[in-house]
Formats: structure tokens, sequence, C-alpha cells
């Protein structure tokens, strides 16, 4: 191995050398020698260093005895799907596609007015056929207020006044219902959102805001 072959080297797992070229290297400089041997030596140290990181990088529960737990954020995705398949859902996976109903809540005509062709008027024209198509989508949200009214009377047999009793669940003027509590409960309990989040999403959809003593007395309650 000449000198200038050293400059030429991009795998540093070739960067071995005899005595005699080291020493060939080296014109016989005995402390040039020593520091190419050593320098040599260093480099083969990290080439093993970095050989073993890698190794280490590329384990994980799947191919060593690692724990799932040690996979952190480079844990292996689960692949349901079977090799060489088709793109798309796992084999035995039930979609959810939408399907048409045969009782629609609202029906609304696109009437053809004119010939497209003629401009003639097709109003009075029966129509021979339609084709469908169907939207799924929320209803306006608001809420609804049911007032609750008791009777007071007067007995004509014994002149007692008396009065008949809210339903249990009414206890003050003004308040929530049970459905209102228990998406309080939904939102909070299950999917974990902050009281004032949930505040905020009663406001936009139904533009009243509860405040957050309110929900947590919804909660406790349901």
């Amino acid at each position: 191995m000449e000198n200038r072959d050293l400059f030429h080297i991009r795998d540093v797992s070739q960067l071995k050398c005899t005595e005699e070229q080291v020493l060939q290297i080296s014109k016989g400089d005995p402390e040039i020698a020593a520091f190419i041997t050593s320098l040599l030596t260093h480099i083969e140290q990290l080439n093993q260093r970095i050989q073993e990181l890698e190794r280490q990088l590329g384990q994980n529960s799947q191919n060593s005895s690692k724990p799932p737990s040690s996979d952190g954020f480079r844990k292996p995705p689960k692949n349901s799907r079977q090799s060489g398949g088709k793109k798309g859902a796992p084999l035995g996976h039930k979609g959810h596609t939408l399907r048409m109903t045969d009782q629609p809540d609202h029906v609304v005509i696109q009437q053809l007015v004119a010939c497209p062709c003629c401009y003639f008027s097709l109003c009075d024209v029966p129509s021979t056929s339609y084709e469908r198509r169907q939207v799924f989508d929320l209803p306006p949200q608001r809420l609804e207020v049911t007032e609750y009214r008791t009777e007071q009377k007067r007995c004509p047999h014994c002149l007692t006044q008396s009065r008949s009793e809210f339903p249990a669940t009414v206890t003050a003027p003004v308040q929530y219902g049970e459905r209102f509590g228990a998406w309080a409960v939904y939102l909070t309990q299950y999917q974990l959102l902050p009281l004032d989040r949930v505040c905020k999403f009663f406001f936009d959809l139904l533009g009243q805001r509860p405040s957050e003593g309110t929900l947590l007395r919804l909660i406790r309650f349901c």
C-alpha cells in the first residue's frame, strides 16, 4: 500500500496494514510508524463501536429479548394485511359504507323546468323516472326548553289549598336536563376533554355556555 492509497480509501475497514507496510509508509521513521499504528488501531476500535451501536439500534421486541416497552417511539407498526394482497382494508374487516335508506327524512326534487336542447318548458311534463342520491348529515342543533307547571287548587270540600309536585329531577327554576348532563359526562369522562373545552364546545354547538361548576354538578349527578 503506497502513501497516496490511504487517501483513496472510503471504507475504514480497509485501513489494515502489515508492519512492513507501516515501515514503508513511514519511510523507516519509528515515531511516524508508531503514530500510524496507533491511528489505525484507534480507527479499528471506532469501526467496531459503530457496528455495535448500529446493531443495538436495529433491535426491538420482535428480533431480540427486549420487552415491548423498550421500543418507545420506534415501535414497529403492526401490519394486519397479508403480504401480496390488494390495497385497502384487511381481510375480514367489516366495512362501514353508507347504504341508502328507503325512508329518508326529507326529499328534495331537483325540478327540470326546460329542455336543455330546445328550451321548451317541461313544467307540466310528468317525470318518467328518478335518479336518487342521499346525503347523511346532522340536523341543526338547538336546546329544547321544557317548562313544567304545577297546579294549585283549593278543595271545595275541606277548603285545603294544595299544589302538585314537580318531577324529582327538576329541582331548580332553570337547569340543564339529563341528556345534556349525559353529554357532559361523555365528553369529560370518556373523551377526557378539559372542562373549559367542553364549555366552549356547547357554546359553539348550541349557543349556550355552561359554567365549569355546572359541568361538575352534572357529572356528580350522573
